[in-house]
């Protein structure tokens, strides 16, 4: 029968628009098959020059990788190196600018030293043009042990992730691997502060009573197979 593609390792956060054309001052001229971002500071709005940017291929196939490629197409789960790995890269200008090879709706990602930034490219631009914002990335080294305190290997780890209202006792949840052990049980959880992201975007669409991090809820959760 017919196989579904895999679906992306981790959620973004940024708010859907279509990939269309803007003029903006300053920026290369873009074909109408490339995508223009511009890479700033997400503190500052300055532009950021040599960040590195990736996004995925217009042109990828996932049904047409080796059983090892696929293997590790799905436990490469940070999504920045999965864009790296099997999507498309550039580099940012003097200016922040890169050109990326347009598809319908894809996220692009952007690295620059210690600072990360995602945004989701989908529907009418914004009159200012897509700005991907470069944050402190942030992440959290986890290790996983048997009851003799021996790390174990190839332990996915993941991350839930529940917005609770104000009196509700369960709310909505993201779950995702968000890495794997290696061979003494540690695993690095990247790009963390995205949840702390979702959270401030989902307080802005509530009422000011929801103004306190108490009610963003992440915890760890393992599985051995």
């Amino acid at each position: 029968g017919s196989q579904e593609a895999p679906t992306a390792p981790l959620p973004t956060h940024e708010p859907a628009r279509t990939a269309a054309a803007v003029a903006i001052p300053g920026a290369p001229q873009v074909g109408a098959d490339q995508l223009l971002v511009q890479i700033v500071d997400g503190a500052t709005g300055e532009p950021v020059a040599d960040a590195e940017v990736a996004a995925e291929d217009p042109k990828f196939r996932w049904d047409r990788l080796s059983a090892k490629e696929i293997r590790e197409y799905h436990r490469l789960v940070d999504p920045f190196e999965s864009a790296k790995r099997w999507g498309q890269t550039a580099k940012s200008d003097a200016q922040g600018f890169a050109v990326l090879a347009r598809k319908g709706s894809y996220s692009v990602h952007a690295l620059k030293d210690a600072r990360y930034g995602q945004l989701q490219v989908q529907g009418t631009p914004p009159a200012f043009g897509w700005k991907v914002k470069l944050e402190p990335d942030q992440g959290m080294d986890v290790q996983v042990v048997d009851a003799a305190g021996k790390g174990l290997p190839e332990v996915p780890v993941g991350l839930t992730a529940e917005w609770i209202s104000p009196g509700a006792a369960t709310g909505d949840q993201n779950q995702w691997v968000a890495g794997y052990t290696d061979e003494q049980g540690f695993a690095r959880l990247r790009h963390v502060q995205m949840l702390q992201r979702d959270w401030q975007e989902r307080s802005e669409e509530h009422t000011s009573e929801l103004q306190s991090r108490q009610y963003l809820v992440c915890r760890l959760v393992l599985e051995k197979k």
